[in-house]
């Protein structure tokens, strides 16, 4: 087994790329422990020190550290802990939730979803990031978002991200949007 270890826009954030898929379901996001429980991977990731955030994804699994911590332990202690659980891994696992599949309540938030879900998400999700559509006003044109994961920490997914997002829903919505990070 390799483990590619690669930078983000995120200077907290770093994906550790794993030559076996580790996650065959959606991208998944623990923050803590107690949401990882009973998957024995992201448990043994939790045990490192500096880590905050666990993200995981096809092979990838991005790491969100404490601001403090130095990369230098974490990264090795990540690899190491990547390495004593992965055989013992079911890529398959799934998530004990309670949150219902999104909703929307107009015709144009639900085309605004499968614009992101295509084309946004999982530029997002490769960052071990998310983007949450909060609302979309019909007469000022303006769609409210909010950005999770290692996005939601990110200097960059501020302005760089936002002008992406913008770009894209201009072309493929209307030519007239906003898009604000709530």
């Amino acid at each position: 087994m390799e483990i590619k270890v690669q930078t983000t826009p995120n200077p907290n954030s770093k994906k550790f790329i794993i030559s076996q898929i580790i996650n065959n379901g959606e991208k998944v996001t623990f923050a803590s422990p107690e949401e990882a429980r009973g998957i024995q991977l992201p448990l043994a990731i939790f045990t490192c020190i500096g880590v905050k955030k666990i993200a995981m994804f096809g092979n990838t699994v991005t790491i969100t550290k404490a601001h403090s911590a130095d990369w230098d332990i974490v990264e090795d202690e990540v690899i190491e802990a990547i390495s004593l659980k992965i055989n013992e891994h079911n890529p398959g696992f799934e998530v004990a939730t309670d949150t219902p599949k999104e909703v929307y309540d107009s015709p144009e938030m639900e085309r605004l979803a499968v614009i992101v879900d295509k084309d946004i998400r999982p530029i997002m999700q490769a960052d071990g990031g998310d983007i949450q559509l909060l609302k979309y006003d019909t007469i000022s044109k303006i769609l409210f978002v909010s950005f999770e994961g290692n996005c939601g920490s990110c200097a960059s997914a501020t302005d760089g991200t936002l002008a992406g997002i913008k770009n894209i829903l201009e072309m493929k919505f209307d030519e007239d949007i906003k898009v604000y990070k709530t």
